[in-house]
């Protein structure tokens, strides 16, 4: 069979993206978690107001109740986005206004399926309706301590030296490491930072002026109003010099001196295929269940599809994945050469052809999807 002038894909789910973990800041104060009064009165502000019409509408479980809200006061969301979050939850009972200003509000939340708590923080402009300019809800974790959205000057400063302290520490290119550090410093001496007083801002800015320097993409600082305990199980400082050692192996184009040191540390685990993808996921959802960070690398996409299949059950079984479930499906071009295209052989029942030019019987664009009987 010849098959027209055409580009061959292969029908199949998109891989998810795994990353990232950044680094935490500290917070300025400690919000008291007070058990529920009996009423909450949301302040009559446009911060309030607006947080009350997303209290309603996320609570409702109405997808085009909550869409209505996207539309009229943060238009870049959508409702589809937080129906799983909200079956999850169960929608969520104000227990305090924890801080109220015309343009900011932040409140204590209660999940309604758990005695989970959150922190939640709406900020909006002067508008008429007033649109969010960002917002957050973040869950408690047992043991955690609520410190907060707000920040202050010494926070600023404890921040920034610790951050440069750890990029000068762990930084893969010590140069670029050192020239962020001089970058920072010399726009606080200049007092770029010291109206900022809100975590996430500050976060934000603070990675901008990293990148501006080091065009590193993934390096970034996050905020977080919640503070964790002390992690018992932190590596040791041997532990810690060994492993820059092997990343500096990596970063002086020695790969193989690098994948040794690390071996020596027992940092490489090798696995029977069956049993490799099913401890990853494992390990990977224990990790960011304890808010570490976590990056899954695989050789191919079709690795990278099992450990995601892998992943998603994991998470799901432990409830951090809602109900609300549905698919998408995208065309991976099989990048077939002339000859390829030609021969019946290499068509199979998932495969998609898309004409790229008219044939005879087939116009441009149309899509054919193989069945063999």
């Amino acid at each position: 069979m010849l098959i027209p002038k055409g580009i061959a894909h292969r029908l199949m789910p998109p891989s998810a993206r795994m990353a990232l973990a950044l680094l935490c800041l500290s917070g300025a104060f400690v919000l008291g978690l007070n058990a529920a009064s009996a009423q909450v009165t949301i302040p009559d502000t446009p911060a309030g107001r607006t947080m009350g019409a997303w209290l309603e509408a996320f609570n409702s479980g109405d997808r085009l109740r909550l869409d209505e809200y996207f539309k009229k006061y943060d238009p870049e969301k959508h409702a589809d986005d937080f129906m799983g979050f909200r079956d999850r939850v169960g929608g969520f009972e104000l227990l305090s206004i924890e801080k109220s200003e015309p343009g900011r509000i932040v409140i204590l939340l209660k999940e309604r399926n758990s005695e989970g708590r959150a922190l939640a923080k709406f900020q909006v402009s002067d508008s008429d309706p007033p649109q969010v300019t960002s917002s957050e809800v973040k869950g408690i974790f047992a043991g955690a301590a609520v410190i907060g959205f707000d920040i202050d000057a010494p926070t600023r400063k404890r921040v920034i030296d610790g951050s440069i302290a750890m990029l000068d520490e762990f930084y893969v290119f010590p140069e670029v490491a050192k020239k962020m550090g001089m970058a920072v410093r010399a726009r606080a001496r200049r007092g770029e930072y010291d109206s900022v007083t809100d975590g996430n801002a500050f976060a934000k800015l603070l990675t901008s002026h990293f990148q501006d320097v080091s065009h590193d993409k993934h390096l970034s600082v996050s905020f977080s109003p919640i503070q964790l305990p002390e992690d018992s199980s932190s590596p040791s400082p041997d532990a810690m010099a060994r492993y820059r050692e092997a990343m500096r192996e990596f970063a002086s184009d020695n790969p193989q001196g690098g994948f040794e040191k690390l071996d020596q540390m027992g940092a490489i685990k090798e696995l029977p295929v069956a049993e490799r993808y099913k401890q990853l996921a494992h390990d990977y959802v224990e990790a960011v269940t304890h808010r570490k960070s976590a990056l899954v690398v695989s050789p191919t996409h079709a690795e990278g599809e099992k450990v995601t299949a892998l992943i998603r059950e994991e998470l799901k079984q432990r409830g951090k994945l809602g109900t609300d479930e549905r698919k998408f499906f995208r065309l991976i071009n099989q990048q077939w050469t002339e000859a390829q295209l030609s021969h019946a052989q290499n068509y199979r029942p998932d495969l998609v052809v898309q004409f790229h030019q008219n044939a005879h019987g087939f116009s441009q664009k149309l899509r054919c999807l193989f069945v063999f009987y």
